[in-house]
């Protein structure tokens, strides 16, 4: 995989969340699932890698083939306990050295970039340290860490991206999503 960083990196670093149970999909490895013959996990990577100078795959035990594709493609992982996301997230956090990181959730089937871009983009001019992405007021696991987290006096906030720019896949039916095929 031609693993080109950006050469204007908005962020310090992308992680990419990809060690979840995928109880819900009934398969952990939804990130290696196909639209258009790609797995997610490419397309997503490549957008990390449109926006930031690093890139790190979050995968666990829960997801050895995800494992496997970075290790086969070039791409730095972290393996993480597998404990659940939000100890994974923070577990992964702390190894990286460059903020503020972007989270994005390999599941995500991103079709409307820009807008994404514009967003992200948006969230480095505020003020809190932890910033969630949402679409149409609703959360799809994308947020900005402007520092590690770990500070009790942590600030949160939300940006509302007012146009669809993602399919999250969380079940088998969403895969059917005409906005897949663009």
């Amino acid at each position: 995989m031609n693993m080109n960083t950006s050469s204007n990196p908005v962020c310090g670093t992308t992680v990419i969340m990809a060690g979840g149970l995928g109880t819900r999909m009934g398969n952990p490895e939804k990130a290696l699932i196909r639209v258009d013959e790609i797995p997610m996990i490419r397309r997503i990577i490549t957008f990390g890698l449109s926006l930031t100078a690093d890139l790190l795959v979050c995968c666990s035990q829960n997801t050895p083939g995800t494992c496997s594709y970075c290790d086969l493609n070039g791409i730095k992982k972290y393996t993480s306990s597998g404990r659940g996301y939000p100890q994974d997230l923070v577990e992964c956090l702390g190894t990286v050295k460059r903020y503020p990181v972007l989270v994005l959730p390999a599941d995500v089937y991103i079709y409307n970039m820009e807008a994404l871009t514009e967003a992200i983009i948006y969230t480095l001019s505020m003020k809190d340290e932890v910033i969630t992405v949402l679409q149409l007021g609703q959360y799809v696991g994308i947020s900005v860490f402007r520092t590690p987290p770990g500070n009790s006096q942590e600030s949160y906030s939300s940006v509302e991206v007012p146009v669809e720019f993602c399919v999250n896949i969380n079940e088998p039916s969403d895969l059917r999503n005409p906005k897949l095929h663009h």
